[in-house]
């Protein structure tokens, strides 16, 4: 099932290469307020800094805009 987290909805997937299972963040229209953005990219960052810490899950990828923001959806 779906979960609705922090900027978006998580769902559970399988990391193929792995085998292990994932979170997958989803979150939509992220460009629409700025202060919604700057805290997913903070996140972001912060959990890249944490990546070794035993307590912090791991951020394995971030699919980053191809798109000017206002049509990356």
């Amino acid at each position: 099932g779906d979960w609705v987290g922090s900027y978006g909805t998580v769902v559970l997937a399988k990391h193929i290469p792995t085998g292990k299972n994932v979170a997958i963040k989803k979150v939509s229209n992220i460009f629409n307020n700025e202060t919604d953005t700057k805290r997913l990219l903070r996140e972001i960052l912060i959990l890249r800094q944490m990546d070794r810490h035993r307590n912090v899950v791991k951020l394995y990828d971030v699919i980053e805009p191809t798109q000017q923001p206002d049509s990356f959806t």
